[in-house]
């Protein structure tokens, strides 16, 4: 399985389609592509009952989802902490969806005993006040557990709390509680992120059952600290994975 993974985009389809045109002319079509969250740009004011800017943020997010969809490729997304939450966006009767993992969950089959449970967790923790943010407590815990215990792959705007989540001021801003299942997960798991623009790279452990959990932190197209980079993840029928960062200086 052969996945395209975009970072942070907040608005940039510009950079999508650079780089995803030139994946898809040196290396072909992939299984899937993945958008991790903050797909729109950043017109959402946080702590504010009212959206004055609320129609530029949605044209922005449609015409990221439009540029994805143009290359006719299965993809799928999720909402950031700067996007409105998926049933907000139901509420407004956007497109695309029926792409949104956190509305449905996708079951990938590359062939028996090869399917891959996909499943989506957006938002982030924080008391900031952004449209989309969770308490990081036991609520979400049994929310969550069982998404995350099913999942063979994940797909979190935010990283698991101690991964790639290390900010510019030196703490780390994941979620722990996300940490906390995946520490008991029963399956090898990788885990696409984003969220932390600085933190973009890779992690890999094992955890209290001894499977593998494979972190990718994907970066951003946005300030600060865009890094503007398409990851592609090759899984082998083990689950292996081989992962590289592709720059916009390539395209």
């Amino acid at each position: 399985m052969k996945i395209y993974a975009l970072g942070d985009v907040h608005g940039n389809y510009e950079m999508v389609n650079k780089l995803l045109t030139r994946q898809f002319r040196i290396s072909g079509q992939p299984d899937l592509i993945v958008l991790v969250g903050d797909i729109g740009g950043n017109y959402l004011v946080p702590k504010s009952s009212s959206q004055p800017e609320e129609k530029k943020y949605l044209k922005s997010l449609i015409k990221v989802l439009e540029t994805v969809a143009s290359f006719d490729t299965l993809f799928v997304w999720i909402s950031g902490n700067h996007d409105y939450s998926p049933q907000k966006l139901q509420e407004l009767e956007i497109p695309y969806l029926n792409n949104h993992l956190e509305l449905n969950p996708l079951i990938f089959n590359w062939g028996q005993p090869n399917q891959y449970f996909i499943n989506g967790i957006g938002g982030c923790p924080s008391p900031h006040g952004f449209p989309y943010e969770y308490l990081d407590d036991y609520n979400f815990k049994t929310k969550i557990e069982k998404t995350i215990k099913k999942s063979n792959i994940l797909i979190s705007h935010a990283p698991p709390y101690g991964t790639t989540d290390l900010v510019s001021r030196g703490i780390n801003a994941g979620s722990r509680i996300i940490k906390e299942c995946l520490d008991h997960t029963e399956k090898d798991t990788l885990v696409l992120c984003g969220h932390i623009h600085e933190a973009v790279g890779s992690v890999k452990y094992k955890n209290q059952k001894r499977k593998t959990i494979n972190v990718v932190n994907c970066g951003s197209y946005g300030e600060p600290f865009p890094n503007n980079e398409l990851v592609i993840i090759q899984i082998n029928k083990n689950f292996e994975l081989d992962i590289k960062y592709i720059p916009s200086s390539n395209c």
